[in-house]
Order: structure tokens, then sequence, then C-alpha cells
């Protein structure tokens, strides 16, 4: 761990370490190569460069397989999805012909012959060589009946309860398979009603529920693609009147006392006159020294996403489609990139900054932050580590 006390030493830190691009995600894969932040770029796959047929329909993308002349590795890069607009309903809680509730016979047709199964009282479970599922067997109870016996109905619904998948097939009805990319998630279904992150396996979760809140589909993103699609059914209890989330990013909010996370340790640390930056793998915090408050978090890998699902390389079309038009957008001179700012009504004086490349018309930086940034070419200066002059345009 170092510590550093000058704007100069800050500013050749944040520099050194890439901080906001996506070239800094991952240590043995390709993210030097600029396309990787079209969408995906991940697995090794072949030592071919040759277009494979996606197994998604073409609304849901096309994936090209293409090669680091530097590494030789083989990676995909997926198209981008169209845009649907539609909200998530039952009827997307399907994998294939599986739906909840859906037989045996129908989840054997789709998956073929288990490696395993295991049976209880009143679950079996069905291991596939990528994938496992829950299939219940209760007594066919009627809701009377059950309710004389205080036995949630719900629990008695015969069929499958809970099934996931980690090969190429089956596809949800959006078109979705495992091996898109996680943007491609969001052009498809829209922001999630959840999105929860692991830090230590580099793994977050897009969770979309239903209506009724009785059925769930569950996204696994690893390697910034879709690594298993899962299917359960929920309890159906939902909390209406839970208050709204405040605006956070990896569980930070501004304007709180900082305390170092347990789930990160920190790399390097900078002291800019009474500001002090924490440098993580995967963020950078700016704290005010005097109040130990959270002033700026600042996203730092494309493994992390905000709670709406937008994550650093997603398309600014990708952005307008899940967050709408911004409550404020800066300018700055020819070639300098826009600052979009969203707002949250809970939380008055915080602003959710999405920075757009003006080339490539692509997410390069997501900041919580009590103050506006500086719209600048230069990355220390839009973080405030250094000073150029250049003003923004508000409009």
């Amino acid at each position: 761990m170092r510590q550093l006390t000058s704007i100069a030493a800050a500013a050749l830190l944040l520099t050194a370490t890439g901080i906001g691009g996506v070239a800094a995600a991952e240590g043995n894969a390709v993210e030097a190569v600029p396309e990787q932040a079209l969408n995906v770029a991940h697995e090794a796959v072949t030592a071919t460069s040759e277009p494979v047929t996606a197994a998604a329909p073409p609304a849901a993308g096309r994936a090209e397989k293409r090669v680091h002349e530097g590494t030789n590795r083989t990676y995909l890069v997926w198209s981008l999805a169209q845009l649907r607009n539609e909200p998530v309903t039952t009827n997307d809680m399907q994998l294939g012909a599986i739906r909840i509730g859906s037989d045996a016979a129908t989840l054997l047709r789709v998956f073929g012959t288990p490696k395993e199964v295991r049976h209880g009282n009143m679950d079996t479970e069905y291991r596939f060589a990528d994938g496992v599922a829950v299939v219940r067997e209760a007594p066919e109870w009627s809701s009377a009946v059950a309710a004389q016996y205080g036995i949630d109905a719900a629990k008695l619904q015969r069929g499958v309860v809970a099934v996931a998948s980690a090969a190429h097939t089956p596809a949800t009805l959006r078109g979705l398979t495992v091996g898109n990319s996680r943007e491609n998630v969001i052009r498809l279904y829209g922001a999630p009603s959840q999105v929860r992150w692991e830090p230590a396996e580099e793994t977050t979760y897009y969770l979309y529920d239903n209506p009724e809140g009785t059925q769930r589909l569950t996204v696994k993103i690893h390697a910034l693609q879709v690594d298993e699609l899962r299917l359960d059914r929920l309890s159906g209890q939902k909390a209406s009147d839970a208050q709204p989330a405040p605006l956070q990013l990896m569980g930070l909010s501004v304007g709180e006392l900082y305390r170092e996370p347990t789930w990160a340790t920190w790399e390097s640390k900078a002291e800019v006159g009474m500001r002090c930056y924490w440098l993580f793998r995967d963020m950078m915090v700016e704290v005010d020294q005097p109040t130990q408050k959270i002033r700026k978090v600042i996203v730092r890998s494309p493994h992390v996403a905000t709670s709406k699902g937008i994550a650093l390389g997603d398309s600014a079309s990708t952005v307008l489609h899940v967050y709408g038009k911004p409550i404020l957008q800066e300018d700055g001179k020819p070639g300098c990139p826009v600052v979009w700012y969203y707002i949250d009504d809970t939380q008055p004086g915080v602003y959710l900054a999405l920075v757009i490349s003006a080339d490539k018309q692509e997410v390069i930086d997501i900041v919580l932050t009590d103050t506006r940034l500086a719209v600048s070419a230069d990355r220390d200066v839009r973080y405030g580590l250094k000073e150029d002059g250049n003003e923004g345009k508000a409009r």
C-alpha cells in the first residue's frame, strides 16, 4: 500500500492504474483491445477468427469471434441487441419451454437425461450437465385445506419451482442466452428489479421480478457475459411500502461517514489538500478529511454496475433506455466528453454522473458526487485532481 501527498503524485497514481477505463478490469484478459468496449470480449474460446452463428435470434444481438494479435487469444464480441421497451411480465419467466409450474416431463424434454436425481419429502432435484432444477411433488390439497392447517398454498403448487441453466440453450422468451453480453441483458429487459454484486467473485446478478412478485428471473453475469440463467418461485410478498434505496455505488453513499469496506483492501491513498482519495481495485473514494464524509465514489471496473445495471463501456442508447433523459447535460470543448446527471429526489445535492465519450458514445466514467464534474477530456481534471479552466456549458 502506498500513500501519496501531492497532486502530481495523485494524478500519476490514477493514470498509471488506468482508473475508470475498461482496460483496468482484468489482468489476464484482452482489455487493451479497442473492441472490448463494444460489449463483451471475455472468454478464450479457440484459435480461429471466423464468425460464429449466434445461438440467440438477431434481436438479441450476434456474436463474432475475434483474435487479439498480441496474445493470439480468441474472444467473443456481441453486437448490440434491439432495445425492448415492454415491461417484464410473468410471460417473461420462461427458459425454452420451461416455466414455473412445468411438469418433470417438460423439464426432461428440454434438458435431456439427468446425471443425478435426488428425492425429498416434497421436492425432487434433477442435476444435469449444465443445469439443475427442483420439481415440487406436494400432495394435491385445495387452498381451503391448506389454510385449515396453516400451510401456504403456494408451497403446495406442483411442478418446477426453480431451474438454472449454464448452457447456451434454452433461451429466454426475449432471446437471451448464456454467453450473451451484460449490456444486452438490460437492452432486452430494461432496468433490473435489483442488482447484486459479489466483489470477491467479480460476479453481478441482475434480478427481474414479475409484477405479482411471485416469480423471478436471475441473470448471473461473470467476466462481463451471461454465465447462468435461473427461474425461481417467490413467496409473492412484495414490500410495497419499502423506502426507495438511496443513490449508491458498491454500497457507498455520498455524505455518509467513510468506513473502509470489509470486502475490499485499498491499494493506495492520495492526499490532495483537504481531500483524501482511497484507491481500490474496483473503485476510488474521495473523502473530506475534516468531516471524514464521502464526497465522491468513482467506478473503475466494468464489473461494477449501477442500481439500474449500467456499467463502464455501455452505449449512450442503453443509458437512455434505462435512465431516460438526464436532468442536466454539460458539454465541453469539441472533442470533450459529455456529462449526464441523474438525481434521486430523496437525496438532494447528490448526482449520479455518467460521462459519455465524444467519439464512441459510450460510458467512460460513472461517478456518484455532491458536486458537478469539470467537463474535460483529462480524467484527472474530471476527478478534481487538477484544474485546466475548461468550464462546461449546462443545458
